[in-house]
């Protein structure tokens, strides 16, 4: 009897260190997950570009904190698309984001910050008319089973989740757009520094988007001068910047604190064939019509699609408190006869407030008052006429207050 009631208590003495031998196997488990996080996300990562993506592409370095909700990632590259150029498509120094992890139990995605820096965009049209970035992706069928459906066949709702984001900080993103459809080598580009505080996006589908602050910087546009014209470049900003506070996208106006301009320089040209260098871009990206033969291209279709999309809400009003003008430049170039033919002026500034812009079918732009100071106009002789200019002025000033574009008369003040 006591041989049977010992043998029974070591077997209830052996028992009980199973669980506690698995739960040790998975918390050894869990910390070599852990330890070796950075590098079995890293891993997944690269494996997961060169699938889904043509070219593939490669991630350097990825730092996990899962206990500070932060990740960093630094030295990623995608890459072109075959017949897209040697050029990455897409190149970041560094991305850092810092989440909140405690508030996904309220219902929401709370960022603390997201702070990118060295963001390089190439993009490439080839002499097709297709998208480097159209071409990315691998073209494949979705599975009949893709999309959620509910018990009447209807697709189910998309669910978006509540995202607030308390600051964004864009350092130094650059585009380059090549445009072989154009000429081999035509390009433009341009830098963008974005400063963002207190972005909620609350509910997407009916614009519930709030936004404290935005600051945006834009530098060094650049417009080549398109093949057949001359080597003046089309457009040259040295600096835009936006100013706006509580933004709210869900009410029917949209307000700017400042927008200013400055130094600014732009050539409207028209060549020998008559075309016009302005004309040529902005049909060259004009979406197809339907009555047009063949199919669309992507940056057309990525057009189309644009508008579609816009034509859907109702855009709101927009308000700007005040736009300053700095330094800008402009000229008219044209070919009479076989010889060239310039008008143009060395100088404006402008000071615009109260600028509220409605509907535009209807004409209805309206502003409180502008200040105008335009310097160096000059319009050149036809050829065979004297080479004393046909027209200049040394300097037009003009100011005035209340105008409103939808009416029949406009006053100047000044």
């Amino acid at each position: 009897m006591t041989a049977a009631l010992n043998n029974k208590r070591k077997r209830t003495s052996w028992w009980w260190k199973i669980p506690l031998g698995l739960l040790l196997l998975l918390l050894i488990g869990l910390a070599v997950v852990l330890l070796n996080i950075d590098s079995i996300a890293r891993t997944q990562i690269n494996k997961a570009l060169d699938r889904y993506l043509v070219a593939g592409g490669n991630l350097e370095d990825i730092n996990i904190r899962l206990m500070a909700g932060r990740v960093e990632l630094s030295g990623l590259t995608i890459n072109s698309p075959p017949n897209f150029g040697k050029q990455p498509l897409v190149t970041l120094d560094a991305l850092a984001v810092d989440v909140v992890p405690l508030a996904v139990f309220s219902g929401k995605i709370v960022v603390e910050h997201v702070g990118l820096k060295g963001l390089s965009l190439n993009i490439v049209r080839d002499k097709q008319g297709d998208l480097s970035l159209m071409q990315l992706i691998p073209e494949a069928s979705p599975a009949p089973d893709a999309l959620p459906v509910d018990d009447k066949g209807a697709l189910d709702p998309l669910w978006i989740p509540i995202v607030h984001i308390n600051s964004i900080a864009v350092d130094e993103l650059f585009f380059h757009l090549t445009d072989q459809l154009i000429g081999e080598q035509w390009s433009a580009a341009m830098h963008l520094d974005l400063i963002v505080e207190g972005l909620k996006l609350n509910d997407l589908v009916r614009r519930d988007i709030l936004v404290n602050s935005v600051k945006l910087s834009l530098g060094d546009i650049v417009v080549d001068p398109l093949p057949g014209f001359s080597e003046d470049p089309l457009l040259a900003i040295n600096n835009v910047q936006i100013v706006s506070s509580d933004i709210n996208l869900g009410t029917s106006q949209v307000l700017v604190s400042e927008v200013t301009v400055d130094t600014l320089s732009a050539s409207l040209e028209r060549n020998a064939e008559r075309e016009v260098n302005l004309l040529k871009v902005v049909e060259s990206w004009m979406p197809v019509t339907e009555g047009d033969h063949g199919e669309k291209s992507d940056s057309s279709a990525l057009a189309s699609t644009v508008h579609s999309s816009m034509s859907i809400f109702e855009l709101p009003t927009l308000i700007v408190e005040n736009i300053q003008l700095k330094s800008v430049t402009a000229q008219v170039l044209d070919s009479i006869e076989g010889q060239p033919w310039r008008a143009g002026f060395d100088g404006l500034d402008l000071q615009v407030t109260g600028v509220k812009v409605g509907d535009l079918a209807q004409q209805a732009i309206s502003l409180a008052s502008f200040d105008l100071d335009l310097k160096g106009i000059a319009v050149d002789q036809p050829p065979g006429f004297s080479q004393a200019p046909l027209l200049a002025i040394n300097n037009i000033a003009l100011a005035s207050s209340g105008i409103d574009l939808g009416n029949s008369e406009v006053t100047v003040s000044d």
